[in-house]
């Protein structure tokens, strides 16, 4: 596999008047910071960053970004990331993951990712529990984008928050020719396990095969 860069994110997981907290996962180490701006002007705001970094697998290192300041209420904010590898710096924007193109993360063409920090204690929010591949019906996450799309220049009726509770997919009902794609990419980016470590019988027959089949988890237990 080829260096992707980005493998998750960025995202928002939260933002006050005080303090915007963004993550992302990465397929290598890198010194991360960020920017927040007035989306309207692109006036960057005056801003302080703390970046807690942690190494999840050979080739994954999970970000997690606060950016401190004095933020605006009903007020449209972008933000940009700015990664580090010694003395090249990337952005979102080189990475292309913005700038009117078929990845963009961004709506309508907007220089940068947007936010805005609602001023009532009850926000407009998104609900949804856990994701099914395999399940009939379109993916959920497809009308939640579409609902930002239509409402992103009403900030009254845009949802500030978006709640997933569960565990966001259904590990125990997994789709099978999903499987051997999952372990190559777990075997790439965070190492293969050695399970016998977790439960001793995964040493003996029929169990020590049974382990990397489709479905062996449920055999075994």
């Amino acid at each position: 596999m080829e260096s992707a860069g980005i493998l998750a994110g960025p995202m928002l997981r939260r933002g006050d008047t005080e303090s915007v907290a963004i993550c992302g996962a990465m397929d290598c180490p890198v010194e991360v910071d960020a920017a927040i701006y007035f989306l309207d002007t692109l006036i960057q705001l005056d801003t302080a960053t703390k970046t807690t970094s942690i190494r999840a697998g050979h080739r994954l290192f999970i970000h997690l970004v606060q950016v401190r300041g004095q933020f605006p209420t009903e007020t449209l904010l972008g933000y940009d990331l700015f990664f580090r590898v010694g003395k090249i710096i990337n952005t979102l924007g080189s990475l292309r993951l913005f700038n009117k193109n078929e990845d963009s993360i961004t709506y309508d063409g907007r220089p940068y990712p947007s936010l805005f920090i609602p001023a009532t204690a009850a926000p407009t929010f998104l609900y949804a529990s856990c994701r099914k591949f395999h399940r009939k019906g379109d993916d959920a996450l497809i009308a939640e984008d579409g609902l930002l799309k239509r409402k992103k220049r009403n900030l009254a009726n845009q949802p500030a928050t978006m709640l997933l509770t569960g565990d966001q997919f259904y590990a125990d009902d997994m789709a099978d020719p999903l499987f051997p794609v999952i372990r190559t990419i777990a075997e790439h980016y965070i190492g293969k396990e050695d399970l016998r470590q977790f439960d001793l019988r995964l040493r003996e027959k029929p169990f020590r095969t049974a382990a990397w089949q489709v479905n062996g988890g449920l055999f075994i237990s």
